[in-house]
């Protein structure tokens, strides 16, 4: 069972746009946004099941160490 999620990121300051490209290259995301507000990014991931979305989520730091801070809103 495919799940979506949208992740809001937090991102260290002046990083969006390598933050972006990165993204932009990872097969799980289907659509990168910059943000105004609390957050300085929002993107969409398809996974093929919650613990492929944990997985991806739980790496995003490790991967892109820009990301200071995530928050993951499943899609109903």
């Amino acid at each position: 069972m495919t799940v979506s999620a949208y992740v809001l990121l937090k991102l260290a300051m002046g990083t969006a746009n390598d933050v972006v490209v990165k993204l932009n290259g990872m097969e799980e995301i289907a659509e990168v946004s910059l943000v105004y507000g609390h957050h300085d990014a929002i993107i969409k991931v398809n996974a093929k099941d919650l613990e492929g979305l944990k997985q991806f989520v739980l790496s995003l730091p490790q991967k892109i160490p820009h990301v200071r801070d995530t928050q993951t809103l499943i899609q109903a």
